[in-house]
């Protein structure tokens, strides 16, 4: 059959597979939309589902793209500099501990006049070494490939919002919003709420085509 959803081309059953995959098919599908973003009824083939799919991929790369470099600049800048910090080991303390502010250290070593000059010491160099570490960001531009990546994250998950809002009305349309919660979510790992919202639209998206098969099929 013409149609593309009767496609039984097999994709890939890893994890990454399954993802680049879908990508693939659906990139398949856009090369024969017409160019005025509807359904195409003949086909079956939701084209304003897959024209914000499309333009959220290219946001998604544009965030993937910004992260590598923004990381190339922190591993140079630890490199050179190590991040600015200071180990601190009190009287009580087994090991050192870590501080990344002047508060934490006055936490770890407390107020007593005794770790006076202690406190003042670490501080000294916690500020020294945070300068030296400003001051190759700036050389580098560390801190604006952060803010440009952060940007780039926020208009990325806009366009997601807009994508899942969406209806879709062919199951091309609904793997589109289905590989873009997979993509998205397996990016932030296990530490963030999993996509419920998400996941309960594109059943809806599947019981509404159901039902309009169905129609269709009892007409």
């Amino acid at each position: 059959m013409a149609d593309s959803e009767n496609s039984r081309t097999l994709l890939p059953v890893t994890r990454g597979g399954l993802l680049s995959g879908t990508e693939i098919w659906l990139t398949e599908q856009i090369a024969t939309m017409s160019p005025d973003c509807d359904v195409t009824a003949s086909r079956g083939v939701d084209e304003r589902v897959l024209y914000m799919w499309r333009k959220w991929m290219a946001a998604h790369r544009k965030v993937e793209q910004f992260c590598r470099a923004q990381q190339r600049l922190e591993r140079r800048l630890v490199r050179a500099i190590g991040f600015p910090r200071v180990e601190i080991l009190a009287a009580d303390m087994e090991r050192p501990v870590v501080a990344f502010s002047a508060d934490k250290i006055d936490t770890l070593l407390g107020g007593a006049t005794e770790t006076a000059d202690a406190r003042n010491e670490a501080k000294a160099v916690l500020q020294a070494r945070q300068h030296a570490w400003d001051a190759m960001d700036e050389r580098l531009g560390y801190s604006r490939a952060r803010r440009v990546e952060a940007e780039a994250e926020v208009h990325r998950d806009e366009l997601a919002e807009a994508l899942w809002a969406e209806r879709a009305q062919s199951v091309a349309g609904i793997v589109a919003k289905l590989h873009a919660v997979l993509l998205r979510f397996e990016d932030d790992g296990p530490h963030v709420e999993p996509p419920w919202p998400q996941i309960r639209s594109i059943l809806m998206d599947l019981t509404r085509l159901d039902a309009t098969r169905s129609g269709r099929s009892d007409a």
